[in-house]
């Protein structure tokens, strides 16, 4: 847990140093609340067993700053879940929906590779994390005290802006264990949509 809160701390130290950079030179502050759909793939040694995505959900908002380059950090509460499917020592199969509650931060980087009137389309890049605030109860008896902390993905994405519609799709990849047993070699994969409005000025 030491070096994770090592990185942790590095990556805030810089963010903060790039944030005051950008702010000071960028007059564009963007405020975007939005809400979207996540699948999510998770990923542990489960014997005679796998697992399947469901549909979550997450709402929140984000903070763009910057216009033909930009920073964008986000704060959302979010829902994934996953469909459980093993078969037991009797040889029985046995199904469960394990669904985790909490906390998704994303900040990336990014810019525009078209901008038109009132059309804009966006690459992104950063990291994304998760905080693990609650496990609804399932059959495997997972609660949060199970699960690491916090979950790290290197996040990709585009977006496009039409006017004051904006769509952002990312794809998180697993930096981290999802479990707390290392035992299990956990993870988790992440991908989003979410459809916000852009508040500031064009």
């Amino acid at each position: 847990m030491a070096p994770l809160l090592k990185y942790f701390k590095r990556i805030f130290i810089v963010f903060i140093i790039i944030t005051g950079i950008v702010s000071v030179s960028s007059a564009q502050v963007h405020v975007i609340p939005a809400v979207g759909l996540n699948l999510s793939k998770m990923k542990f040694d489960l014997e005679n067993g796998d697992t399947s995505p469901l549909t979550g959900y997450q709402v929140g908002a984000s903070l763009r700053l910057g216009n033909a380059g930009f920073l964008q950090i986000g704060a959302f509460y979010h829902q994934y879940a996953n469909r459980f499917e093993w078969i037991d020592s009797t040889q029985t199969e046995n199904r469960t929906d394990v669904t985790i509650n909490g906390a998704l931060i994303p900040i990336q980087f990014g810019f525009s590779i078209y901008n038109v009137d009132i059309l804009k389309v966006r690459l992104m890049a950063g990291i994304q994390l998760g905080i693990p605030t609650n496990v609804k109860p399932n059959e495997l008896d997972l609660t949060v005290d199970d699960l690491n902390g916090s979950n790290v993905e290197i996040a990709v994405g585009f977006g496009v802006d039409i006017f004051r519609l904006v769509v952002d799709v990312n794809f998180g990849f697993a930096m981290n264990d999802l479990f707390a047993d290392k035992a299990l070699n956990s993870g988790k994969n992440l991908y989003t949509l979410n459809v916000g409005y852009l508040i500031g000025k064009m």
